[in-house]
């Protein structure tokens, strides 16, 4: 017989032709929602999960019902994008239950070097990316709570501190406007060397906003478009207010929608933090300012597809945080 005759297809099923009722495969999808679709599952069974890092551990809870024969083999697999949940746990605290495996890429005889060399050159070796991608190891965890890690520390914030000395060139302003509400409109002026928080409101609307902006541009000679600006809430009319002041339209930015690497971050917000992180790693100076502590206040984790994802502004309210306005508007720097 042929391979093809040793098999019977069905949309269902693939079953070996000789013993078709107890020797078959079946492909269920089963999502956070809708779990049960991986239940009911018993005797000699084999669970293959593909890119485990990036399943619901509710499916996993939900998978481990079929776990009750002793001849059930579970074979997971994936990059360890994460530093939290089942798959992260087969390696770590649950290790003793599993035989697990670990893959160098970059000792591989078979991977292509120019992948290594790609991923190598597009993160760096320290990375993240680089440790999950190449070596087969998770993350950092590095202060991590709840899942979320912090993304600047201390050291980087007091190594960056530096005096208001020299003058600005080719800057861009960020501006993170907070309309009547109890946050803070921050302007914030960066170069290619240097960060300075240059003006906190307490209050103010779209006009008040756009003059201020309009002041600063004209200080700091910067061309409308690097003025940026978050255009959530009331920052959407300020853009409009500074073109018909001057007859050209600021930058206006909606950090929710999808980065220009989208393969890597949520959304423009996590890629701009990132860029900021990068910067001051890179020997970027922070003028001396008391705001620059909201950093410290930053988190950052990986979702299940191994984006990073910076903490949501009402998530770090709600665990105590003032808003990060200085922060964000400084993050609104590394448009583009």
């Amino acid at each position: 017989l042929g391979i093809k005759e040793r098999y019977e297809w069905t949309t269902t099923h693939y079953r070996i032709a000789e013993r078709p009722q107890t020797w078959w495969a079946r492909a269920r999808t089963a999502k956070k929602e809708t779990p049960e679709a991986f239940a009911g599952l018993h005797g000699n069974v084999m669970l293959i999960g593909d890119e485990s890092s990036g399943i619901d551990d509710e499916i996993f809870r939900v998978g481990e019902g079929s776990l009750t024969n002793k001849e059930t083999i579970v074979v997971l697999g994936g990059n360890p994008t994460r530093t939290e949940g089942y798959f992260y746990e087969t390696h770590f605290s649950d290790k003793a239950n599993w035989k697990c495996f670990e893959f160098n890429y970059d000792e591989s005889p078979i991977v292509d070097r120019q992948f290594v060399a790609r991923i190598e050159a597009k993160y760096g070796r320290e990375s993240d990316e680089f440790r999950y991608m190449v070596l087969g190891i998770p993350p950092r965890i590095d202060g991590m709570k709840d899942g979320w890690m912090p993304l600047f520390s201390k050291e980087d914030i007091s190594n960056a501190t530096a005096d208001d000395i020299g003058a600005f060139a080719k800057c861009k302003l960020g501006v993170d406007a907070s309309g009547m509400g109890a946050n803070k409109t921050a302007f914030i002026v960066r170069d290619a060397f240097r960060a300075k928080v240059v003006a906190l409101e307490d209050k103010g609307n779209e006009k008040k906003i756009a003059e201020r902006a309009l002041t600063i541009m004209t200080h700091y000679k910067i061309i409308p478009h690097n003025i940026v600006i978050d255009s959530f809430g009331v920052g959407a009319n300020i853009s409009q207010e500074i073109a018909l002041a001057i007859s050209a339209r600021a930058h206006a930015v909606n950090v929710g929608e999808r980065a220009d690497d989208p393969d890597r971050f949520l959304n423009k917000r996590a890629e701009y933090y990132w860029r900021a992180r990068e910067w001051l790693n890179k020997g970027g100076k922070l003028i001396r300012h008391d705001g620059w502590n909201q950093l410290l206040t930053i988190k950052f984790k990986r979702t299940l597809s191994g984006k990073i994802q910076i903490m949501p502004k009402q998530d770090m309210i709600k665990a105590g945080y003032i808003s990060p306005d200085v922060a964000d508007g400084f993050a609104l720097t590394f448009d583009g």
